[in-house]
């Protein structure tokens, strides 16, 4: 919750739902292209209703991702391991998008 007082004495406050990530399965490498979007999708949606940090959002991930994928994260640069902007982009190339062969 935040509150804001203005001059006239008014005080509004804003409250953040809370958005428990138990609600998400845990990720599936081996699902479908279309179930690994959708749930990147779900995940996305509560992170946004809950507002979360950036900080928040890699943690949470990380939770829901199996060992194979949490060894993928691991060896990524530090960089891209603590940038939720660098990490989904690496997210959605690795699990994300129709292989080619």
């Amino acid at each position: 919750m935040t509150s804001k007082t203005f001059q006239a004495g008014t005080t509004v406050f804003t409250y953040k739902p809370y958005v428990n990530a138990s609600a998400l399965e845990d990720f599936n490498e081996k699902a479908s292209l279309s179930t690994r979007i959708r749930w990147l999708e779900k995940f996305q949606s509560m992170a946004v209703q809950g507002g979360w940090s950036d900080k928040m959002r890699i943690y949470e991930m990380r939770l829901k991702l199996p060992s194979s994928a949490r060894d993928w994260r691991y060896n990524l640069d530090e960089d891209v391991r603590h940038s939720w902007k660098q990490f989904l982009k690496a997210f959605q190339e690795k699990y994300c998008k129709a292989r080619t062969s």
